[in-house]
C-alpha cells in the first residue's frame, strides 16, 4: 500500500450538484456544436449535460440521423495541484458508449493530461498519465476491471514521483517514476458515440454508427459528487 494512501487528506473542494450548472461555474462543451474528437462521433451539444436530482448527467443521444454528445469543464470555478481527486460516478448500459473523467492545466498546455477513467461504459477502467512536450509525448497506463453500472468512487492521488490510481480507495494502479507535474488543473468529464471506423475501433464500438438493442438512442452517465483534498 503506498505511503499516500495513508496520508492523513483535508477537503478543500466539493460539489454535490445541487444547483443547476447556469448557477454554477461549470462550463459545458458545445455552444458552437463543435465535433466531437478521438474516434467518437456526431457533435457536442450544450443541452446534453445538466444536473437533476442532486447528479450531474451527460447524456449521448441519436435524433434525426446525428450522434450528439457531451462535455463539461470545471475550469475556471476550481484548479488545484497535486493532491487527491475523487468522483462518484454511474456508467450506463449502452454499447459504443465511451468516456472520459480528465485533468487538464489551467495554461491551456498539452501534456501534462491525467485520464482518471477513461474506456466504455461497458466494462474495464482504463487511466492514463501523459506528460513530456507534444514533440516528445509519454504516455503511461492502469488497467482495472470493475461494474461499472454500480455506483463507484474513481479517484487518483499525486505522489512525489507516481500516479497512483484508485476506485473506492483501493489502489487500482500506480505508475512509479514518472514526473508528476505541479501545474495547477482542472476536472473535465466527456462522453460520446464511438465511430465504428474512428481510430478508437479496437473494441465495443457502435455497429454501422447507428443505435440497436445493445446501443440506446440515448444514454447518461450520471455523477454524484466530485471532491479535492491537500495533505
Amino acid at each position: 500500500m503506498p505511503t499516500s494512501t495513508t496520508t492523513q487528506w483535508v477537503r478543500d473542494y466539493h460539489d454535490g450538484f445541487s444547483r443547476p450548472l447556469k448557477d454554477t461555474k461549470w462550463g459545458r462543451y458545445g455552444w458552437g456544436y463543435q465535433p466531437v474528437n478521438n474516434g467518437a462521433m456526431g457533435v457536442y451539444k450544450p443541452e446534453n449535460v445538466y444536473t437533476y436530482d442532486g447528479k450531474l448527467v451527460l447524456r449521448t443521444r441519436y435524433v434525426n440521423g446525428q450522434w450528439t454528445s457531451a462535455g463539461v469543464s470545471g475550469n475556471p470555478g476550481f484548479s488545484a495541484s497535486g493532491g487527491k481527486w475523487e468522483i462518484r460516478a454511474k456508467m450506463p448500459t449502452a454499447k459504443g458508449i465511451g468516456y472520459n473523467f480528465l485533468l487538464m492545466p489551467t495554461d491551456g498546455s498539452w501534456p501534462p493530461e491525467v485520464d482518471i477513467a477513461e474506456g466504455r461504459v461497458n466494462g474495464r477502467v482504463e487511466s492514463f498519465y501523459h506528460w513530456g512536450t507534444p514533440s516528445n509525448h509519454h504516455r503511461a497506463m492502469s488497467v482495472h476491471t470493475v461494474n461499472t453500472h454500480e455506483w463507484h468512487t474513481y479517484g487518483v492521488i499525486f505522489d512525489n514521483n507516481r500516479m497512483v490510481f484508485t476506485i473506492d480507495g483501493t489502489v487500482t494502479g500506480i505508475l512509479d517514476n514518472v514526473p508528476v507535474t505541479t501545474k495547477r488543473m482542472w476536472l473535465g468529464f466527456q462522453t460520446g458515440a464511438m465511430d465504428p471506423n474512428g481510430s478508437a475501433r479496437a473494441y465495443e464500438t457502435v455497429d454501422g454508427g447507428v443505435p440497436n438493442a445493445l446501443t440506446p438512442a440515448s444514454s447518461k452517465i450520471k455523477i454524484a459528487w466530485v471532491s479535492h483534498y491537500h495533505r
